[in-house]
C-alpha cells in the first residue's frame, strides 16, 4: 500500500469517529429521562427555542473531546499502515541490482568470492560507487561508505562487509567493542570502513542476517578485539548463518593508473 493511502484511510477513520459520536450524542438528548413524562411539544411561530445550556455545554464538549480523540486516532492507525506497507527509505529500480553487471578495469586482480544468496530485501551502496579507484584509505585510515536500506522485518539485521584480496570477508562496525549497535545498518546509513594495501582491489558487501548471523558476527569482532587479530572470515565459515547479499561495487585502493612499476 502506498503511503498516500494510508493517510487518506487515516484521514477518513478520523472523520468517521466523530460522526458517529454525534449521532449518539443527539439519540441522547432525545432521550427523555427515567421516570418522567415527555413534555408536550408547544410549536410557537416566530419563535426561537434555546436549548437548555447545560445540555449543550454537555454536548459540546463531548463532541469536542471526541473530535479530537478522533483524530489522533485516525492519524495513528494511517501511521500504522504506513510502517506496515510503506518504504522507510527512498530507493529507485535503477539502484536494486544486487551486484553491478558492469566489469571493472583494474589494475589489480581479484580472486573469486564466495557468492551469497540474493536477498528479497533493498538495499543500495550509493558511496563509493561501483568501479570508483583512488580510495585513499588503510587499516589505519578509513573511508567513510554511504548507502541505504529498506524497511527490515524483526529481526533482520544490515551489516557491510569488506572481500579483500585474500579472499575473506571482514565485517565492519563503527565503534568495536564500545558500542555493538553502530555495526548493523538501517534506513541512511554510513559507515567508516578500513581496507587493507593500495593498489588492491575490493568489493564492499551489503548483506542481510538474523539474530543468529548478529551473535555470530559480533562474537567473532569481539574475538578479534581481544586477541588484537583481525584474520578475517571465509566463505564457509558464514555459510552456515542466513545471511543474504543486497548489493556490492567492486572499489581499488590507491593511485595505481600513475604509479610506476618497480623494475
Amino acid at each position: 500500500m502506498k503511503p498516500e493511502y494510508a493517510s487518506i484511510i487515516g484521514v477518513l477513520v478520523g472523520a468517521l469517529i466523530p460522526a458517529i459520536a454525534t449521532i449518539i450524542v443527539a439519540k441522547i438528548q432525545r432521550q427523555p429521562k427515567e421516570g418522567s413524562d415527555p413534555a408536550p411539544t408547544i410549536v410557537v411561530v416566530g419563535a426561537y427555542e434555546r436549548p437548555p445550556k447545560k445540555q449543550s455545554l454537555w454536548s459540546r464538549s463531548v463532541l469536542f473531546v471526541v473530535g479530537i480523540a478522533g483524530a489522533l486516532v485516525g492519524g495513528y492507525i494511517g501511521y500504522l499502515v504506513s510502517v506496515r506497507y510503506g518504504p522507510t527509505t527512498s530507493i529507485t529500480a535503477d539502484s536494486l541490482p544486487v551486484t553491478a553487471p558492469v566489469v571493472c578495469s583494474f589494475s589489480s586482480e581479484l580472486s573469486a568470492r564466495h557468492a551469497f544468496p540474493p536477498g528479497a530485501l533493498t538495499g543500495v551502496i550509493t558511496s563509493p560507487i561501483h568501479c570508483e579507484t583512488g580510495l585513499l584509505s588503510s587499516i589505519y585510515s578509513p573511508i567513510t561508505v554511504e548507502g541505504n536500506v529498506g524497511k527490515l522485518p524483526f529481526n533482520t539485521y544490515a551489516w557491510l562487509f569488506v572481500y579483500a584480496p585474500d579472499g575473506k570477508y571482514y565485517p565492519q562496525c563503527n565503534d568495536v567493542p564500545a558500542n555493538k549497535s553502530n555495526c548493523t545498518l538501517s534506513g541512511e546509513w554510513s559507515m567508516r570502513t578500513y581496507f587493507g594495501d593500495e593498489c588492491k582491489s575490493y568489493f564492499l558487501v551489503l548483506v542481510s542476517t538474523d539474530g543468529g548471523g548478529k551473535k555470530f558476527l559480533l562474537d567473532t569482532m569481539d574475538q578479534w578485539e581481544a586477541n588484537k587479530s583481525y584474520t578475517g572470515l571465509r566463505g564457509d565459515e558464514l555459510k552456515p548463518y542466513e545471511i543474504e547479499e543486497l548489493y556490492s561495487v567492486q572499489v581499488e585502493t590507491g593511485n595505481c593508473a600513475t604509479e610506476t612499476p618497480t623494475p
